[in-house]
């Protein structure tokens, strides 16, 4: 790291400490209960450093709830690490009234927490950072805690299923695949569990009774990344090791602790609220607050010190230490650079001086880049200043103890309070998963769901079975047809099936086996994909053939922008944005769509993009659906950008009429770089001097006009669309690979699923939900889209919730006022935001963490799953009350709509659920009612197929397609009689669960190369342990049938030893006979014709 090493950092931080101490020394002579003003986050962290110092013992620093723990959590985090002191964090619970299981990192750290004080010998006394929510909430009792936990080392003698009892019995979920915390899954001797306390899920591999190895494993990929040390099985929860609510974090304190009360008055006011929402919830705290105080005072002989904004009292500790006003904050006028940066450069002189004149001044900095970057242009000021890499809410400083701590906050602007998110171990996304396999995988299959066989057409999917065929066991998915006539389909083919999805709403009958329907539908459709292959290729080569403007390779500030994004990225961020780039540096314009759950990170990319495009001399247009998404996106633009010579404008109703003509004359001119607006920027009359780019966030929410002008603007600009829910055609266009398309499947690494909960709009249930969220200081979206009787429900909201402050959001509102509500709600000060869905699109405000619809029968999917994508964009977990009428029933078809989003609740259902509402709704006429009849007439999954294939025949490509040599071997056969078990295949004893079983199947009878099939190989070894004989066996024929292919051999079969191998028409012979198996049991003779089909010549050689 450039500047000072961290030894002198460290050093520089404990004199801070030293100073703190000795100020506070004299006044706890006096009384050990004192009193402060409030302070910096920062500056209170060293304020319980010095207390530790100071008292030698464990000081309890009690913040008013999780957002301010969470601040100070991160500053504590970074000084601690820049000046190694120790310290740990319990944190509040989400959930009173449900603590036993949580997918969050929550119970791991308040379990760390208390092994931590019970292991802690009295000289290893630290700081532990709580909240009073923490405090107040039970926890188990030491004794419980101590027989809950369990070492697992390599080597050591433990039995597999003790190990599964036991987590099963500390609150673990039983589950296939291992996907977040509080799970474990068993699959022979592979048990995958991930701990609350652990970053990544572990793999334990067993040898008889005793663990083989350990390894960490990505959830992403459910491949393993390294070895593993030896860690500790805690509870998945705490409700599993406690006996009741008599113990809570005092019961693990040590006598004579230190308290620091974080703005003691909030502390009281959030006490309250917790109080009473446990009791109308029906849970249970372990102590009031004032239960607490009398603890710490007559058990734990406590010390205290207390902060507040107006501190009164003989008791009172004077500290001067004030926070540093920051050079720009967010919200500022932002087109005034020359200003900002006279501030940061006034900041940096006031700290260099302070430090020549032997004050303690010390800078911290987000990133390494941000410190290149603040070198480059401040050089001269920060030579002489010690530089930390870590992120801090805010500097401070005080002339008495002769400190100044800056940080980027003060110089570039207040950065929203998010966590970094943990690094991608393996820095790739799971295996790339097409398009057309999100619709049409048959593992996806569920009983009842219509089907399509390629040769045998539509029918019902009934199950997984397993029948007798030959006279031994096989496995089998069976498909019903017309006249109740049935198809047993091995698992080996279950390629050959994909899921039913129509365009009409309603399916057609179901075919006849054997019937001349399927086939010659199936031909019709054929042909009628060829001609319409055919215009769409002469579409997009008409396109491409117009003049484009390739942009320059990246500039080097590209690479400080994207490093200085301060979260880790994904791997599907990171491909997305170089498919991107690569796009715009082709001659050709680009029209690419970047599909991805709500909070998977789109805006970023489109942030590079817009970016790269600005440094290039071009400017972009962002268009978005609403006012209240443009003002967001406006902010984080300027937010993102705001260390670089780049110029933003809004064009919207939050924009005042007198500023419009300016920024219209700014982007004619090219003085305005980036431009953010709603539909307004499609207007004639507005102009653009140089316009490289335009970004589309949610297309399907624009009218038919404004689709009909982005038309036009494809043929000369790069056009990036960026959506969550595509249009129908947007979706066929990108699955059949005429139009290019980036998916973003691989989740934020901290993100938790929404939680979605349909209820009857009741008084109870609306309040709980409230009274949940504000528990956590969080905020609450209530959605009621009737513009008319939106008063009624703020009458009724106050009614339930008078404690909380709630605005009104609605399209009709004047711009200045419904501005100034969102300005408010993102600030933190309404905790309730009534509104229409004028909320729907994009909008991102990670404290807004539980979301209520009314009437959400009246919703389609997409919109829901819009709203339910307000929330849970952090690592907190999210609800969604879906609300139904108090009495009454609602339609079936609303019911299917509710349950489907009730059923595709986990990360990454966005695109099954754009399937399922095309399924419900059907689509309409997407491409004429010609291509329409045909894609209800074969399905949707099928057609995509079709037009894919036909689409690379005219481009001249050849792209991998399932490979069709016959395989026919009778000693495997004969091996089978005598041992059913031996019989190439994958073992249910091996791989349990039907869903798995089913997608190896299909991706090995899918795979077109021998390096695929060692890749699924070393997966299985990794997952499922050490392959049994009958999986050998299969992945050698697939070896062998993708060898055969290679060497154009059509069809293997062996009959009495004797080999006939067809190529060309004509067997294949060796000195004029049949070639002959030599013996051996199956296994030797499957290797010995894998040997002799690779030692076949080439078509090209033997021609």
């Amino acid at each position: 790291m450039a500047g000072p090493s961290k030894i002198l950092l460290n050093v520089e931080i404990e004199k801070i400490v030293d100073r703190v101490s000795d100020s506070l020394r004299p006044f706890v002579r006096r009384s050990g209960h004192l009193f402060a003003p409030l302070l910096p986050p920062a500056a209170e962290a060293l304020l319980a450093f010095a207390l530790r110092k100071l008292f030698q013992n464990h000081v309890v620093w009690i913040t008013d709830g999780p957002q301010t723990l969470e601040t100070c959590q991160r500053d504590i985090q970074t000084l601690a690490g820049a000046a190694g002191l120790e310290f740990a964090v319990y944190p509040p619970l989400e959930e009173m009234e449900d603590a036993k299981k949580s997918a969050s990192e929550l119970p791991g750290l308040r379990t760390q927490t208390l092994m931590k004080l019970m292991e802690a010998p009295s000289s290893n006394r630290c700081v532990i950072l709580t909240s009073i929510q923490a405090i107040m909430q039970p926890a188990p009792k030491p004794d419980r805690l101590l027989t809950s936990i369990l070492m697992v080392r390599p080597g050591e003698m433990l039995d597999r299923d003790r190990l599964v009892h036991f987590a099963e019995s500390a609150g673990y979920d039983i589950t296939g695949e291992v996907q977040r915390k509080g799970q474990v899954a068993v699959r022979g001797g592979i048990v995958d569990i991930w701990p609350p306390t652990e970053p990544w899920p572990v793999r334990v591999e067993f040898a008889e009774s005793s663990i083989e190895s350990l390894r960490a494993f990505d959830p992403a990929t459910q491949l393993s990344v390294g070895e593993a040390p030896a860690f500790t099985l805690v509870p998945a929860g705490e409700n599993t090791a406690s006996a009741g609510v008599d113990a809570s974090l005092l019961s693990y304190l040590p006598r004579d602790v230190t308290l620091l009360w974080s703005d003691r008055p909030a502390i009281e006011r959030m006490a309250a609220v917790c109080e009473e929402a446990a009791v109308e919830s029906g849970s249970m705290c372990a102590h009031s607050f004032r239960e607490i105080e009398s603890r710490f005072v007559s058990e734990l002989n406590a010390r205290s010190i207390a902060t507040s904004i107006a501190p009164e009292g003989e008791n009172l500790v004077p500290l001067d230490i004030v926070p540093i006003e920051p050079a720009m904050t967010v919200g500022a006028d932002p087109f005034q650079p020359d200003i900002a940066e006279k501030a940061r450069r006034r900041i940096l002189s006031e700290i260099s001086a302070g430090a020549a004149s032997g004050a303690t001044a010390i800078l911290f900095l987000d990133t390494p880049v941000s410190l290149e970057r603040l070198r480059s242009q401040f050089g001269d000021l920060i030579d002489g200043i010690p530089v930390g890499i870590g992120h801090l809410s805010g500097g401070f400083g005080s002339k008495s103890l002769g400190v100044t701590i800056a940080c980027e906050a003060d110089l570039y602007g207040r950065k929203k309070s998010l966590f970094r998110r943990t690094p991608f171990a393996s820095g790739k996304a799971a295996r790339e998963i097409q398009p057309d396999e999100r619709v049409c995988s048959a593992e996806d299959l569920e009983e009842g769901d219509l089907v399509v066989h390629a040769q045998h057409g539509l029918g019902r999917f009934i199950g997984v079975r397993t029948i007798i065929f030959d006279g031994r066991p096989q496995e089998v998915l069976t498909v019903e047809y017309a006249d109740n006539a049935r198809l047993h389909v091995p698992v080996s083919q279950a390629h050959l099936l994909t899921r039913y999805v129509g365009f009409s709403g309603r399916p057609p009958p179901l075919h006849r086996l054997g019937g001349r329907r399927w086939n010659a539908e199936r031909q019709a459709a054929e042909k009628a994909i060829a001609d319409l292959a055919a215009s769409l290729l002469e579409t997009q080569a008409r396109r491409m053939a117009l003049p484009g403007t390739p942009f320059p390779p990246d500039h080097p500030w590209q690479k400080d922008f994207e490093a200085a994004f301060p979260f880790e990225e994904t791997p599907d961020q990171h491909r997305a944005a170089e498919e991107i780039k690569r796009d715009m540096e082709s001659p050709r314009p680009m029209d690419r769509l970047v599909c991805g759950d709500a909070g998977y990170g789109k805006t970023e990319v489109a942030m590079r993009a817009a970016f790269k495009a600005v440094i290039a001399g071009k400017q972009v247009a962002v268009l978005v659906p609403t006012t209240v998404l443009a003002q967001q996106h406006f902010e984080t633009f300027t937010e993102r950008m705001a260390a670089y010579p780049v110029r933003i404008e809004m064009l919207s109703r939050f924009v005042s009429r007198n500023r419009h003509p300016a920024v219209i004359e700014g982007l004619k001119s090219g003085a305005v770089d980036i431009v953010i607006g709603t539909h307004a920027l499609l207007d004639p009359g507005i102009s653009f001097r140089n316009l490289g780019l335009v970004i589309i966030d949610e297309e399907q929410r624009f009218g038919v006009v404004h689709k009909e002008r982005l038309k036009q603007i494809r043929h000369t600009v790069d056009v990036l669309t960026l959506t969550a829910t595509p249009i129908p055609r947007t979706l066929y266009l990108s699955l059949t690979g005429v139009r290019d398309m980036s998916l973003l499947q691989t989740p934020p690494r901290e993100r938790l699923a929404v939680e979605t909960i349909i209820a009857r709009n009741t008084d109870a249930v609306v309040r709980q939900a409230i009274l949940r969220e504000l528990g956590r200081e969080g905020q609450v979206f209530y959605l009621h889209n009737r513009v008319m009787t939106i008063e009624l429900a703020r009458k009724r909201l106050e009614r339930i919730a008078p404690e909380a402050r709630i605005a009104v959001a609605h399209g009709q509102m004047p711009s200045s006022s419904l501005s100034a509500v969102m300005r408010r709600f993102v600030a933190g000060e309404e905790d309730i935001l009534l509104c229409t869905t004028i909320i729907e699109s994009g909008l991102d405000i990670p404290r807004a963490n539980t979301i209520i619809v009314d009437r959400a029968d009246r919703f389609g999917i997409a919109d829901l799953y819009q709203i339910r994508g307000r929330v849970g964009r952090s690592h907190h977990k999210g609800y969604a009350y879906f609300l139904i009428p108090a009495t009454g029933i609602i339609d079936a078809a609303a019911q299917a709509r509710l349950s489907s989003l009730q059923q595709h609740s986990d990360l990454g259902s966005g695109f099954p659920l754009a399937m399922r509402d095309l399924e419900l709704r059907g689509a309409g006429n997407i491409l004429g009612a010609a291509q329409s009849g045909h894609i209800a007439a074969i399905g949707f999954g099928l057609y995509c197929r079709l037009m894919r294939a036909a689409i690379a025949r005219l481009k001249g490509e050849a792209p991998p397609v399932a490979v069709q040599t016959e395989i026919l071997l009778d000693f495997l056969d004969r091996q089978a009689a005598q041992d059913a078990a031996s019989q190439p295949s994958i073992p249910t004893s091996y791989v349990e669960e039907d869903r798995l079983r089913l997608s190896l199947y299909r991706r090995l009878a899918e795979a077109c190369r021998l390096q695929e099939i060692d890749a699924l190989s070393a997966e299985m070894r990794d997952r499922f342990g050490p392959q049994p004989a009958a999986v050998d066996m299969l992945l050698d024929l697939a070896r062998l049938r993708i060898m055969a292919a290679s060497k154009f051999v059509r069809k293997i079969e062996t009959r009495d030893g004797k080999v006939f191998a067809l190529r060309r028409a004509e067997y294949i012979k060796i000195g004029g006979r049949l070639p002959r198996i030599p013996s051996g049991n199956a296994r030797q003779k499957l290797s010995w014709l894998i040997r002799f089909v690779e030692s076949l010549p080439n078509s090209q050689e033997s021609a």
